[in-house]
């Protein structure tokens, strides 16, 4: 990949899409520009930096590894505002995942709509890596950033698969609501965030298609 202002090369990354079967379709992203919505943490890339390492095995909640994770350091910091962002990896079980298609032509409304819309899956958690970003909270007094708290996706370049990640399952078929410490284990790599900025306010649902749910 290659920045469009300076032609210096940049790692790339994939983007997941629906083949016209409704596959999962894993492809390049040879582009330096994200639409709609995007959490990103960006560091300087140098090797050696101090990160935080986290290890983890069985599920004792239904909360995916990254809410757990950012739950946790909410509960050891109450009240402040920390940002992590980094990559980790699964092993020994699956993901659910969802995918998103083509837009409608009308506009959707937010909740069963939207769900209906998604396309979801299950996927093999092996060599799949997971870009996450986390925050424990707003850090304004009011909320009006609006951010979104916790944001994984993930590309598996080894089984041609990706998405947006929401949890991880037994490896057992039959076992998607049964949690238990045979379930998934984890290990990430975070860094804290210096700042958080947002650039347009994702929840402007005048520009994505999204209208809210009626009260």
């Amino acid at each position: 990949l290659h920045s469009s202002r300076t032609d210096t090369p940049l790692r790339s990354t994939f983007s997941a899409t629906l083949a016209s079967d409704q596959s999962c379709s894993l492809q390049p992203y040879p582009h330096d520009r994200i639409g709609f919505l995007g959490n990103l943490f960006i560091s300087d890339g140098v090797a050696g930096a101090d990160v935080v390492k986290v290890q983890a095995r069985g599920h004792r909640s239904a909360a995916s590894f990254m809410v757990a994770v950012r739950s946790a350091v909410a509960a050891a910091f109450p009240g402040k505002a920390i940002g992590l962002g980094g990559v980790f990896t699964m092993d020994g079980g699956e993901v659910k995942a969802h995918v998103m298609p083509d837009f409608k032509a009308t506009v959707m409304e937010d909740g069963p709509e939207v769900n209906a819309w998604l396309k979801y899956f299950r996927f093999d958690g092996c060599s799949a890596a997971f870009l996450a970003t986390a925050l424990t909270r707003d850090p304004t007094d009011d909320e009006s950033l609006n951010l979104r708290l916790e944001h994984t996706h993930f590309f598996n370049a080894r089984t041609g698969v990706g998405g947006h990640y929401h949890n991880g399952f037994p490896a057992v078929e039959g076992c998607e609501d049964q949690l238990s410490d045979t379930d998934a284990s984890y290990i990430a790599y975070l860094l804290p965030a210096a700042a958080v900025y947002r650039v347009e306010n994702a929840f402007d649902r005048k520009r994505c298609s999204v209208m809210p749910r009626a009260s």
